[in-house]
């Protein structure tokens, strides 16, 4: 794919480029010392997801039911106590792998091979892989979905409880229990293999479905670096926000959600695009697209960047050869799992879901207070939220050469995501692990924030916080993202950004605190001047 103007002119490029165990990072004590620093910090992130991992056996939803769990769950404090001490410890446990991973990422700036990155991520990922399902029940309506499967129903046309009599729905969410599966036929597939694969054991499914979601993490692990370092970006860099997260590994590993195995077949399929590979890429992203209809869009992008590098005589033709690539690899698999084309009417199901978390929802909310009609308004809200993601995403396929295609398509991401009719922390990492290899630092930094946020929004059990915490969300999120679209507030705080920083070399730990109180004062006494001058001049005209 063709790089931007900015990545073309980066000096950093060459460095980028290579793999990150290739990077010297200054003389043999600098080394040390970083290397002393990621052991330091792995660990304490380590610790912090056990913490996190046992918080989930106290302040989680009812599980499995089996043995091994009843056994695990009666050795932790139960009622008041047990609470207070769960919550305490998902408190601890958070800030300490958060402030870990912050710290790595402060020292990324100076440069760091890929190699420690790997290993800190497969050891704060340890505690999760044996720990149970937190924050989100979903891995548990898998299971009922492949149980569905084997016994040759159709989850796209109707809920789990079809089931009927069945351990496998006590652990289910009751608000999926009579919905329709939203899921593509290869993911379906999957988990239909998987039940009788585990003897139709609920433990062993939820196992094995973890095991698929490591899967994805895998494919973001090893194309990942290879997206960054082709579209000249750092491959260390891209690998801590988009697969070192945190928000990545608690819901992509402990939450074992589908969406990981999507995204890793999609951001593989962008970086055989990126590497002159286009038709692997899109026959990737479409594979991605059978377990979630998201991953599309990338093809899209690649067809999309594809056509537009061609003689103009060549575009149709290769538009029509790509395109009907997409839809026939899109069949095959279809027709080869066996389960039809219901799945692409159940894709508006997660609609039925409301959330506080979710722009259109919240707007409609406030919208009911003042005028009543809560469904009409509801309606409405998708509606204008549906047009503009749709304006959206052709102004982005449009301007994508401007921005940088892969760029472009971690903004379709977010778009599809902020305007849709749900939004869940882990739909977030749609766009935040592409844009970890494409984005510019300030999609970094709003990447981020949205993570710190996204961690505190769900409780262990998957219950989503009180409204009030959802709602400041969608208000911090939304204005931070506007602060740093709109130019002039961007230029500001970049500056901003970097007096802090030249306060912190200058003065020490202080200084930041120091700089800022010296430019408030100044500029409270640069308003009172201009406030007494205006008043002077009207005495002045009097």
């Amino acid at each position: 794919m063709a790089l931007t103007q900015e990545q073309t002119r980066s000096t950093a490029a060459a460095d980028m480029g290579r793999s990150g165990d290739d990077l010297v990072v200054g003389d043999a004590p600098t080394r040390d010392r970083q290397t002393g620093l990621f052991v330091l910090l792995g660990a304490i992130g380590f610790l912090g997801m056990a913490i996190i991992s046992g918080a989930g056996v106290i302040l989680g939803a009812p599980g499995t039911g089996s043995s091994l769990e009843r056994r695990v769950v009666a050795l932790a404090p139960s009622g008041t106590a047990g609470t207070a001490v769960g919550t305490i410890a998902l408190i601890v446990g958070l800030a300490a792998v958060g402030g870990s991973w912050i710290a790595i990422g402060l020292a990324l700036r100076h440069g760091a091979p890929l190699r420690p990155l790997v290993a800190i991520s497969a050891l704060w990922a340890t505690p999760l892989l044996f720990g149970p399902p937190i924050f989100s029940r979903d891995v548990y309506s898998y299971a009922a979905d492949g149980l569905m499967v084997s016994r040759h129903l159709e989850p796209n046309r109707y809920g789990p409880a079809t089931l009927g009599g069945t351990h496998f729905l006590d652990p289910v969410s009751h608000v999926w229990l009579n919905t329709p599966s939203p899921y593509g036929p290869l993911f379906l597939r999957i988990a239909g293999w998987i039940v009788p694969t585990s003897h139709y054991s609920l433990v062993g499914t939820v196992v094995l479905l973890r095991l698929v979601a490591v899967l994805g993490v895998v494919l973001m692990g090893i194309a990942l670096p290879k997206l960054a370092g082709a579209l000249g970006k750092d491959p260390a860099r891209a690998f801590w926000l988009g697969v070192c997260n945190p928000l990545v590994l608690i819901h992509f590993i402990a939450g074992a959600h589908n969406d990981s195995l999507m995204v890793g077949l999609m951001v593989a399929g962008l970086a055989l695009a990126a590497l002159k590979r286009p038709v692997a890429g899109i026959l990737l992203c479409v594979l991605g697209a059978t377990v979630k209809a998201p991953a599309a869009l990338a093809a899209v992008f690649i067809i999309a960047e594809t056509v537009r590098a061609l003689p103009r005589k060549k575009r149709l033709a290769t538009l029509i050869r790509l395109t009907g690539i997409s839809l026939g690899a899109f069949a095959l698999v279809t027709w080869a799992t066996q389960l039809g084309w219901s799945w692409i009417g159940a894709l508006g199901v997660p609609g039925v879901n409301r959330s506080l978390l979710t722009p259109s929802t919240f707007a409609a909310h406030y919208l009911s207070m003042a005028f009543g009609h809560n469904a009409t308004m509801l309606s409405l809200t998708r509606g204008v939220s549906l047009l503009l993601t749709a304006v959206g995403v052709a102004y982005l396929l449009w301007r994508a050469p401007r921005f940088g295609t892969v760029r472009a398509c971690g903004y379709a991401l977010a778009l599809v995501v902020a305007l849709g009719p749900i939004v869940l922390p882990w739909y977030a990492l749609w766009a935040l692990v592409v844009l970890a290899a494409a984005g510019d630092d300030w999609d970094q930094v709003y990447a981020v924030i949205a993570t710190i946020v996204f961690l505190i929004v769900l409780q262990p059990s998957g219950s989503t916080m009180p409204d009030p915490m959802l709602e400041i969300t969608v208000v911090v999120l939304s204005v931070t993202a506007f602060l740093i679209a709109f130019g002039p507030t961007r230029r500001w705080m970049g500056r901003e950004v970097a007096a802090l920083v030249d306060d912190y070399r200058t003065l020490g730990a202080a200084g930041p605190f120091l700089g800022v109180s010296r430019r408030v004062a100044g500029r409270v006494a640069h308003y009172r001047t201009g406030t007494s001058a205006v008043a002077n001049r009207s005495d002045s005209v009097v």
